[in-house]
């Protein structure tokens, strides 16, 4: 999901990008009290990277 999220992102500009990520940070914002952690995760990808290896 995460993955189908950044690709449709890296084909929009840059205006749009910015559109798009405020609203998934709102939307998000609302699911992150059950997943925080994954929240979090989503925007650090060398973090995620190494805790999915731990």
């Amino acid at each position: 999901m995460i993955v189908k999220c950044l690709c449709l992102v890296s084909l929009m500009t840059w205006s749009d990008m910015w559109r798009i990520l405020l609203l998934v940070c709102i939307s998000a914002y609302s699911f992150v009290s059950t997943t925080d952690a994954a929240f979090q995760l989503h925007y650090d990808d060398d973090r995620l990277i190494g805790i999915s290896y731990f």
